[in-house]
């Protein structure tokens, strides 16, 4: 059957795009905090790895259940993803530091 081996094959082959537009979009971000803020440049190198191992992740889960349960939607779902993908970022950066500190201070 082609239409469903289309269906299954395509998500593999336009996600590697968006993981490329998006360390892509990083380094250009990068660049600009380097240009007018060098005193932050760490904090931001440090915030962008994290980032991008929470962007692996996030990709991941949902694209596994959007996989399994409703496949003529995941291409849809790939490309609305990365939109709200900096909000999602900044917020699970910020948020997960505070979540791990009081298992830290045991």
């Amino acid at each position: 059957i082609p239409v469903a081996s289309s269906i299954v094959t395509f998500p593999h082959t336009i996600l590697p795009a968006f993981h490329f537009l998006f360390i892509l979009s990083l380094l250009s971000l990068q660049l600009l905090f380097t240009l007018f803020s060098p005193s932050s440049y760490l904090i931001f190198t440090l915030f962008s790895l994290s980032s991008h191992f929470l962007f692996i992740i996030s990709l991941l889960s949902p694209c596994l259940l959007f996989t399994l349960f409703l496949p003529p939607s995941y291409p849809v779902f790939t490309f609305f993803l990365p939109s709200f993908y900096p909000l999602f970022t900044m917020l699970k950066c910020v948020r997960a530091p505070q979540s791990r500190l009081p298992m830290f201070a045991k």
